[in-house]
């Protein structure tokens, strides 16, 4: 994002965390450019697959 930024001339700055965290343009009191979309947010990052490689079968109809 910073990148993205300061390709066209502009410094991010970043204050918060979590779902409360925003990027202002230019300083602390810059105007609010990004921000968090709960919609979008991922509590959790799975770090395992779990799976049965039993259940893959050759030749068999797959659910997608």
């Amino acid at each position: 994002m910073e990148l993205a930024f300061l390709n066209v001339g502009k410094k991010i700055y970043w204050e918060g965390s979590g779902l409360d965290e925003v990027g202002r343009e230019g300083g602390p009191q810059g105007k609010i450019r990004v921000k968090i979309n709960p919609a979008f947010y991922r509590k959790i990052e799975l770090t395992t697959m779990t799976g049965s490689p039993a259940k893959v079968g050759l030749g068999q109809p797959t659910s997608c």
